[in-house]
Formats: C-alpha cells, structure tokens, sequence
C-alpha cells in the first residue's frame, strides 16, 4: 500500500468552543433542573399523574427532562448564563492561544 504524501497547508480547525460552551452550560442546566423535578415528585406522597405503573413513571421522567429542556432554552434558573459570564472569557483565552499556537506566534521556549 502506497501512501501519498500531503501536499500544501492544511487548513486551520474551525473552532466551535463558544458554541460548544454554550451548548454545555445549558445542557447542565437543563440536567440540573430536571434532578430537581425528579428529586421534587420521588419526596411526594404519591398520588402523582400517572405514576402508578412503570410505564407512568417513565412518561414522567421524559415530560420532566422535557420540561427541563424547554425552561433552559426560556432563560431557565440562570445557571447556564452565570457560567457562561464566567467561563466565556477563559473561553476566549484558549481560543486565542490556540490561534497563536498555529500561526507560530508562541512564546514558549523550543525545546
């Protein structure tokens, strides 16, 4: 088997982490808040809308988890934009660094 060798500059990796920062904060969010939903109806006496059977209890975890999902995208608890407030700038540094890092820029000794 022959292999060829790679022929000019390979392009530069787009870099997603803001999205993908993004994406991760309000995915905890949402697992957050669904934990609480879960935490709040296990507490309860029972009684519950349709929790009598297996079946009912699994239509309860998903309308939870899509409950979850949908406050998060509405603003939610908060969580996903105080991590981003705090995370985004160290979000950018990285960004910046690895930008650096590719275009040869780095300041850290060659060894």
């Amino acid at each position: 088997m022959k292999v060829e060798p790679i022929s000019g500059p390979l392009p530069a990796p787009t870099s997603d982490k803001p999205a993908n920062l993004r994406e991760a904060a309000e995915s905890f969010e949402a697992l957050f808040i669904g934990q609480m939903l879960k935490i709040a109806r296990e507490s309860g006496e029972g009684g519950g809308l349709g929790e009598s059977d297996q079946a009912g209890a699994t239509m309860m975890e998903v309308a939870e988890e899509h409950f979850a999902r949908e406050m998060t995208k509405n603003g939610g608890i908060g969580f996903a934009r105080l991590i981003m407030t705090q995370l985004g700038p160290a979000a950018q540094a990285v960004n910046d660094s690895e930008r650096d890092n590719r275009s040869g820029s780095s300041t850290g000794a060659e060894l």
